[in-house]
């Protein structure tokens, strides 16, 4: 198809939905002391781990998709005490053309980290779509900075065996058995589980995609601290110069949440259900943050968007998530162009 187109573990954060602590920022768990006997055990030093797969939850356990196009496999990972954990491998077809999508009707998988916004019952789409398809979030936030278009771009299922021998076959889809499809979607979230596509999926020796982990909590936590009632000298250098959220730009942000510090001094912030995913220099953390005060709590979905400027990660952009509007025009190989 195409065309054109949840905390910081208990160990970091989140826990599950009734019995979820989350995590709270000031507490003595979160010290940087405490930080590094919260990182995951090491079983085996010589061990390998996707390096895209900075932080999955573990409790409940929280699942990633990964696309390795040159392969043609799209792979389950769950996240747990020791990392990342791959839990089935399936073989899957790709657009016939090479490289990352960038036009409409360019016949290219795109290359990025996106989440499902929909998923679309096969009973509502023409047959060849099989058992149904999951809707990706492309062009993302990284995509319409770089003035990527199209849409369109399904995560869908076949009956037809031929399609997936070809590992070449669509029109910019990543497309597997309907099996398999039936088995991802009873697993993954619509809105949380991250999907990340790359031509070729990097590895990391343990020890090094666990430094890589614990520079990612680290900036987090100083974000987290940011929304806590400090002074706000903290939060100017988390963002990039070049942030482009809010249209009066990161200055403006940091006036505004260094008053809401103000008035909320003595507030209190946790996160859950936390996934940090990294696409090179551009890397994205999605969690539900919480805030708790003397007026009342609130609840929000966040996505934060990060890109690395000089050694270190720095926030480019800011969203909060909703679901997407009923009735999502479905679109795709012979329906958009």
């Amino acid at each position: 198809m195409e065309g054109n187109g949840r905390g910081l573990p208990t160990r970091f954060g989140g826990k599950g939905r009734t019995n979820e602590r989350g995590l709270w920022s000031r507490s003595a768990l979160l010290s940087v002391g405490i930080l590094f006997c919260l990182l995951p055990s090491r079983p085996s030093l010589a061990e390998k781990v996707p390096q895209c797969l900075v932080y999955l939850p573990s409790d409940p356990p929280g699942y990633a998709l990964v696309v390795e196009k040159a392969t043609a496999r799209l792979s389950l990972y769950v996240g747990g005490e020791s990392g990342p954990r791959l839990v089935r491998s399936y073989p899957c077809s790709v657009g016939r053309v090479r490289g990352d999508k960038s036009r409409p009707g360019d016949q290219k998988t795109p290359s990025g980290i996106y989440w499902m916004e929909e998923f679309v019952p096969g009973r509502r789409l023409p047959p060849r779509y099989g058992a149904g398809a999951l809707v990706l979030n492309y062009p993302n936030f990284f995509d319409r900075l770089r003035r990527r278009g199209g849409d369109g771009i399904w995560i869908h299922g076949t009956a037809e065996s031929d399609r997936i021998r070809n590992p070449r076959s669509t029109d910019g889809c990543v497309v597997i058995r309907d099996e398999d499809l039936q088995d991802l979607v009873s697993r993954v979230r619509i809105l949380e589980t991250p999907v990340i596509i790359r031509k070729r999926i990097g590895w990391l020796e343990r020890r090094r995609w666990e430094r890589q982990q614990r520079a990612f909590l680290e900036r987090l936590q100083l974000w987290i601290r940011s929304w806590e009632g400090g002074d706000g000298r903290e939060i100017k250098p988390l963002y990039s110069k070049r942030f482009v959220t809010d249209p009066k730009g990161a200055a403006h942000l940091i006036r505004v949440r260094r008053h809401f510090a103000r008035r909320l001094k003595g507030s209190r912030v946790r996160i859950r259900g936390l996934y940090i995913i990294r696409d090179g220099s551009r890397a994205i953390s999605l969690f539900q943050q919480e805030w708790r005060g003397s007026q009342g709590v609130a609840r929000w979905s966040k996505v934060l968007y990060w890109v690395r400027e000089k050694g270190l990660w720095r926030i480019l952009g800011e969203e909060f998530l909703e679901r997407p509007p009923t009735g999502l025009r479905p679109a795709g190989e012979g329906l958009s162009q």
